[in-house]
């Protein structure tokens, strides 16, 4: 079994840019096989990929993403997320576009969180509070920015909760657009007009 995750970042022109795609390929140690490991910048435009055991993504994983981050906040990313492929297929149906990478909205929580999502610091001034049952944390960086974590650890991950937390996140913003709506249609006008 093997999972593949990528480090996501949506620089100020509004374009994705895979930082780094790395697929873990479990029980390769078991096996008898080496780790490998092939790392590239991403700024070369090559993707990036690895096979690696458990343990060897234990360890690799967080100074991955701490790569991911230092770079959204060296190059002023509006947006990023890092997101493994089983976790995203669970919350696939439920999203409005499945295929639309876009950055979210000013104010908006994206459709799709990563288990790690970074906001620029346009962006994450503006967040509204997380709905309740969202379990994350969310973690100012250095630039003004924030990175919501709802994992702390990548060997920990349960794709199930993911899709739970979605649930909520997206229940949360349809109750909130149709509270809004709902109050649009009931404006008047603060006095009679002639």
């Amino acid at each position: 079994m093997g999972s593949s995750w990528d480090w996501t970042l949506w620089l100020r022109d509004a374009r994705a840019v895979d930082a780094a795609v790395l697929d873990f390929v479990r029980g390769a140690e078991a096996a008898g096989h080496l780790d490998t490991l092939e790392l590239d910048l991403y700024v070369t435009g090559r993707q990036v990929s690895m096979s690696m055991s458990r343990r060897a993504e234990g360890t690799l994983h967080p100074v991955v993403t701490e790569l991911w981050l230092t770079t959204a906040e060296r190059h002023g990313a509006l947006f990023g997320r890092v997101s493994d492929e089983w976790s995203d297929e669970q919350v696939w149906r439920l999203l409005s576009d499945p295929l639309g990478e876009q950055v979210p909205a000013v104010g908006r929580w994206p459709e799709l969180l990563g288990w790690w999502t970074y906001f620029g610091a346009e962006r994450a001034g503006a967040l509204p509070p997380l709905p309740a049952g969202v379990p994350a944390t969310v973690r100012p960086t250095a630039g003004g920015g924030a990175v919501l974590a709802l994992l702390e650890e990548a060997t920990a991950l349960d794709e199930l909760e993911f899709e739970r937390v979605h649930r909520v996140l997206l229940d949360s913003q349809a109750s909130r657009t149709e509270a809004a709506s709902h109050a649009a249609s009931n404006w008047r006008p603060p006095c009679d007009l002639p």
